[in-house]
């Protein structure tokens, strides 16, 4: 039993050497294990507790780096018997452990229900088990009845778990050893990885309870397509060519009524209000970065950037979205991230979006207030972005310039973006933080389109220096710099290349192309209120004006006879997952922020609650 006990620990040995890279030298201990004293070096010792407090952090229960003899020696210099020889009643008891573990492992893997490893760890218990048997009896043998009485066999069978036959003890060989060895590595790589799932199941059954960020990720059970990888090069057909000039709109209104006016078709984009403000979160890695910057100067700084490059590409882009019916929805997941907006009011008209990310949360309301200037027309953005990140709980919010309209009635129509972008900050850790001030300059009267779309802007810190400067143009590129060093700029930002059918695809983006894409699986997993069931936008990406503005004109009839019905009822419709925000920094409208509750409507697939916008006006109360 000396000599098989000796082997045991000599292959341990060796096989940790070869492990780590650090050869037989640095872990070769003295072969003469019983009758002479251990002459480990201190350091040998010093290495062994380390690498197993090192296990305890991190919360695994044994390893493959840590074998039953390093535990035991950490066990011997806690007690101070350094000097004392291994007992083979302390080696039985590390056996003993082993078994046990490998029992938990099976129940784990019964509860998870891995069946395909269910039998490779009944045989690896099994195996231990009868070695276990077998060595038991050789102590005895070595030490004696008496001396091993308190060291007595426990019951570890477990042909209960599977209602197998227990294994009959088997003579002990040198092919065992390696087995042996084998099974305990494999078993130690195999229980980490089988405790983190049992965590993360654990994890997602918490992350199912109402809460303000409710899911991180969506489950693969309900939500097997991530819209992100989807793909198309284009719409179905090219945009049509259609005059927009004012003077055809006044002939289509001849002999209409002008109380039930509605904007031509040709005049939109086959997207709605609710899809177009998620489009900023293509340029999510921004938000990603902001959220792991030390300083809070340099996060304002990537947090504008992704303020600013939103309105790339926007300056020729003059079709305007569909107005969405109130109540309706658009949701946009991607394994980083989801995305939820719903048009929460219909006079005025309110979008609000939110997006959950496991380091961030995102939100918005959009409120676009216009007036006609004479030769232009201003939009006014009167809702905010926010920006929480979830590691400082810092809270950055941005309000955004006006846009013109210039040439809608003679010459080019280009939109262009004048005034201030201000950005600030609201922190728990600091009553002074950092604010940032962009400028949007403006093109003017005769200037070059190719010019548009100038920033230039300043980040001040919390005394109110000026740390960065940010420049660039928000249809090419934005870059920053210090202020305090002779440093080149480095650039946060770049508009990526389009292809030349990018005009006859609305000026859309790679990420814009996916957001109104509907395929046959995508169906059973949305709700019925969300804007890819319009069919207007459908008709209108296949080029059908005349079909697209009958069924904008029937969607918009049927949204004012429930309105009516609302109103001769006395009901006042409520947003399902929005609610309004009693701190709203803005007091010419409501700000809404989301309550919860639409992931997990969607993992159960439970929409009875929400109304009919899209169906057939037979299915009308």
């Amino acid at each position: 039993m000396i000599h098989c006990r000796e082997a045991i620990r000599e292959k341990e040995r060796k096989k940790r050497g070869k492990k780590r890279g650090m050869g037989d030298k640095m872990w070769k201990r003295n072969k003469t294990v019983v009758g002479d004293s251990r002459k480990n070096t201190k350091n040998d010792r010093e290495d062994t507790k380390e690498h197993v407090e090192d296990r305890g952090r991190r919360g695994s229960q044994y390893t493959a780096d840590i074998s039953v003899e390093d535990e035991l020696y950490y066990e011997e210099e806690k007690s101070g018997c350094n000097d004392s020889p291994l007992s083979e009643s302390e080696f039985l008891h590390a056996l003993n452990s082993k078994v046990s573990i490998c029992q938990d492992t099976i129940l784990t893997l019964k509860e998870l229900k891995h069946s395909k490893c269910l039998n490779k760890f009944d045989n690896m218990a099994n195996h231990l088990e009868w070695m276990l048997t077998d060595i038991h009896r050789l102590c005895l043998d070595q030490f004696g009845a008496s001396n091993m009485k308190k060291y007595a066999k426990p019951n570890y069978s477990h042909s209960g778990l599977f209602g197998g036959e227990s294994v009959d003890s088997k003579s002990f060989d040198s092919n065992d050893l390696e087995n042996f060895h084998d099974a305990l590595e494999e078993l130690a790589e195999t229980q980490n990885k089988y405790e983190e799932e049992k965590v993360l199941i654990s994890r997602k059954k918490k992350s199912h309870e109402k809460s303000p960020n409710e899911l991180v990720k969506i489950s693969s059970d309900n939500c097997q397509i991530w819209n992100s990888e989807l793909s198309r090069d284009g719409l179905p057909v090219p945009k049509p060519k259609v005059s927009t000039n004012i003077f055809r709109i006044l002939k289509d209104c001849i002999g209409k009524d002008l109380g039930h006016f509605a904007v031509p078709v040709y005049f939109n984009e086959p997207i709605s209000m609710l899809q177009r403000v998620c489009e900023p979160m293509q340029n999510d890695f921004l938000l990603s970065k902001a959220s792991c910057q030390e300083t809070p100067e340099l996060r304002m700084v990537y947090y504008a950037a992704f303020c600013i490059a939103q309105y790339a590409g926007s300056h020729e882009r003059l079709s305007k979205p569909f107005n969405p019916i109130l109540g309706e929805t658009f949701e946009f997941a991607t394994p980083k991230w989801k995305f939820i907006a719903e048009q929460v009011s219909h006079h005025p008209p309110i979008s609000a979006c939110h997006v959950i990310h496991e380091d961030y949360s995102f939100w918005t309301n959009t409120h676009v207030k216009s007036k006609f200037w004479g030769k232009s027309i201003e939009f006014k953005p009167l809702g905010v972005t926010k920006f929480k990140i979830n590691s400082t709980e810092e809270v950055l919010t941005c309000t955004r310039p006006s846009t013109y309209l210039h040439g809608f009635l003679i010459g080019h129509k280009y939109l262009d973006h004048n005034g201030e972008m201000k950005i600030t900050m609201d922190s728990p850790s600091f009553s002074e933080t950092p604010s940032v001030k962009i400028k949007f300059h403006k093109l003017g009267l005769f200037g070059n389109l190719q010019k548009i779309g100038k920033i230039s802007g300043e980040v001040y810190d919390s005394l109110g220096r000026k740390v960065y400067e940010i420049f660039g143009n928000c249809t090419r590129e934005i870059n920053y710099k210090s202020v305090k060093s002779d440093c080149d700029s480095i650039k946060l930002w770049e508009f990526p290349q389009q292809p030349e059918n990018w005009d006859e695809n609305y000026r859309f983006t790679d990420f814009t192309l996916k957001l109104n894409m509907l395929t046959e699986e995508m169906k059973e997993h949305l709700p019925p209120t969300d804007s890819r069931f319009r069919l207007d936008q459908a008709y209108l990406e296949k080029g059908d004006l005349e079909k697209a503005g009958e069924e904008k004109f029937r969607l918009e009839e049927k949204q004012r006879r429930r309105r009516k019905r609302h109103q001769k009822e006395k009901f006042i419709p409520k947003p399902l997952y929005f609610v309004e925000d009693p701190d709203s920094v803005n007091d010419d409208f409501a700000s809404y922020i989301y309550k919860g509750g639409y992931w997990n409507h969607k993992n159960t697939k439970k929409w009875d609650h929400l109304p009919d916008l899209f169906g057939p006006d037979s299915l009308e109360l």
